[in-house]
């Protein structure tokens, strides 16, 4: 089975692992920060489809143990992905359950033959991926993100975005939703990416409002606050690429027009998921340390590491 998924072509996440290596780490991405392990769902299902049909002509049991692994691994992958489209659909109230799940979504990339339609849909005028026909601010759909504060829910911190879209040729309309989202998350998924992107640029656009610090100490939270203006501005100015907006986008998961659904491609699961756009991975913790309590600066409980039993 170690070999299987070179027998299908498909390019491995990470080195050849030892042989006794589980399927958890053949799926983990490569070059995370120390604690984070991120699991791709594309890499989980080939290899669980490869690992059925071995165990189905073997009986072993040691294979059949590892497609029972696979699939919690799927079932947490589905399950973080519904709870981060439930957070940022409602404002709740919301149980530990989702919260707990959510914490563990990861965004890793936007497909590229969705870019362009999930913009347009959103009311922006994308020529390509790499290129706008007129900047968001001038054709007259502009993104604002404020951030309200944090609040605590399933043992970690959550920064309580709110989302705007305002389309002001189109009778000054708007669409708002919620995007509450842990520090690593937006650290990881979020700042990280539009660093890489922008490349040089980053520093010109971001000089002046530099992303929080490691760890959630004091002042995080108007760290943030000031970045995520700095970002909308990059966004609106179209000094950012429509394949990077689309990102941040989907990152927060900005809403659809609910009969665009199906033309899109996009899978409408619980709570309207985005899952037909982009490729999600599911985090099992210490992405980010959050042993500060942000504000006060007083010392939480440390984060254990949730294992494959414990999650969903």
């Amino acid at each position: 089975a170690d070999g299987a998924i070179e027998d299908v072509g498909l390019v491995p996440l990470c080195e050849p692992p030892a042989a006794t290596a589980t399927p958890t780490e053949q799926c983990m991405a490569p070059a995370q920060p120390a604690g984070s392990v991120r699991i791709n769902l594309t890499a989980v299902n080939a290899l669980e489809d490869i690992l059925t049909s071995r165990a189905s002509e073997s009986k072993s049991l040691g294979m059949k143990m590892r497609c029972l692994e696979l699939q919690a691994i799927g079932s947490a992958l589905e399950t973080a992905q519904t709870a981060i489209a439930a957070l940022s659909s409602s404002r709740g109230p919301h149980p530990d359950e989702t919260w707990k799940a959510a914490a563990r979504w990861s965004l890793k990339n936007v497909d590229s033959g969705a870019v362009v339609p999930y913009l347009e849909a959103l009311g922006f005028k994308p020529s390509c991926e790499e290129q706008w026909w007129d900047p968001p601010e001038v054709s007259g759909t502009t993104l604002e993100l404020c951030l309200q504060g944090h609040t605590q829910h399933a043992d970690h911190t959550w920064y309580d975005l709110d989302c705007k879209i305002n389309h002001l040729a189109a009778a000054a309309s708007s669409t708002e939703w919620p995007a509450p989202r842990r520090l690593a998350q937006l650290r990881l998924d979020l700042h990280d990416p539009v660093k890489a992107s922008l490349a040089a640029a980053y520093t010109t656009h971001f000089a002046a409002s530099p992303f929080a610090k490691t760890g959630g100490p004091p002042g995080t939270t108007a760290r943030l606050r000031a970045w995520l203006q700095t970002l909308c501005r990059v966004i609106n100015s179209g000094a950012m690429s429509p394949r990077d907006a689309a990102l941040v986008l989907l990152f927060l998961q900005a809403p659809l027009p609910q009969h665009l659904h199906g033309s899109l491609g996009v899978a409408a699961a619980a709570g309207g998921a985005l899952s037909g756009l982009g490729e999600a991975e599911v985090r099992m913790d210490g992405a980010e340390s959050e042993s500060w309590d942000i504000e006060t600066c007083s010392k939480a409980p440390s984060v254990t590491p949730s294992t494959l039993t414990g999650f969903g």
